[in-house]
Parts: C-alpha cells; sequence; structure tokens
C-alpha cells in the first residue's frame, strides 16, 4: 500500500457536488407532475416552478459573479417572469440542468484566486468565491427539500434521486 495519499481539490470536489444536486433536483422535478410544479400547494405558498426559476437564476447569477462579471441582481418583476418563462415543466427542467452544469463548470474552471476573492453580498457581508460558489450549491440542496416535502404533501414517499 502506498504512502502517497492523493490531495483533495476542493474546486473539484464542490464542483463535481454541484453536478450532482443538480441532478437529484432535476430527478426530484421529474417526479412532480406538471399541475404539481406549476401550482403552489395553498395560498401564500410558492410552487415548484417558483423554485425551480429562483434556483436556476442564482446558479446563472453566481456563475457570472465567479467568471469576474457584475450582473445586476432581478428585481421581483424580473423574478416573476423567470418563473412564467419556466411555467412549463420541461423548461424548468432545461434551465435547471443548463444553471447547475453553467455554475459546476464555472466553479471547476475559474482560477484559485477567484475563489479567494471578495464579493459583496445584498446583505452586507463578504463571502470569498468559494464561499459564495458553496452558498449557491448548497442552495440547490435547500430548495430540493421543499421539492421533496412538496412530493410528500401529494403522497409521494418515494425517493426519486436514484430514479434511471
Amino acid at each position: 500500500m502506498s504512502s502517497l495519499s492523493t490531495p483533495l481539490n476542493p474546486q473539484s470536489e464542490l464542483s463535481a457536488w454541484a453536478h450532482r444536486l443538480t441532478h437529484m433536483f432535476v430527478k426530484d422535478l421529474e417526479a412532480l407532475s406538471q399541475s404539481q410544479y406549476e401550482t403552489p400547494y395553498q395560498a401564500n405558498t410558492r410552487s415548484a416552478c417558483d423554485i425551480t426559476a429562483e434556483v436556476s437564476g442564482m446558479c446563472l447569477q453566481v456563475a457570472a459573479m465567479l467568471q469576474g462579471e457584475t450582473p445586476e441582481r432581478p428585481s421581483e418583476e424580473q423574478n416573476q417572469q423567470r418563473s412564467r418563462d419556466l411555467v412549463k415543466k420541461e423548461d424548468g427542467i432545461l434551465a435547471m440542468k443548463s444553471a447547475g452544469q453553467q455554475l459546476a463548470e464555472t466553479i471547476a474552471s475559474v482560477p484559485a484566486e477567484q475563489m479567494t476573492a471578495k464579493f459583496p453580498m445584498p446583505w452586507g457581508e463578504e463571502f470569498t468565491g468559494y464561499q459564495l460558489a458553496n452558498l449557491a450549491v448548497n442552495h440547490i440542496l435547500y430548495h430540493d427539500g421543499q421539492l421533496n416535502f412538496l412530493q410528500c404533501l401529494h403522497g409521494d414517499q418515494q425517493m426519486h434521486w436514484f430514479d434511471a
């Protein structure tokens, strides 16, 4: 047995996790009917479509920031328009696949200096590029939990992450 170990590459690991979480999120979207996807469960709740619009939008925004761009924070009207644009479940799935892939590829490819650069957050803190990327990746998992809860509310007790 070799005494050498392979060093961990945090960017590569985070990129792989972004790919995996995107896959899990998409599997949970696929398990919803079109009606369950586009319709809030009850008054004052968000639909899976709204959640998908937020998550995919954040993936794109963080990827742009890590690439050195300064995207404007979307207005409430722009966020609502993104949800309207993704009202078909197939469009939401495609948007999530694309945005998740873009985030994962950006995390893997940006120079290490970009991962230690500072980025201002809307609430006044500064995050390093790595913290910002990690927030975006965890954001996928956080909202996938909401999709799982919606599935349960509709009587679906299956875990779809490993569906073929």
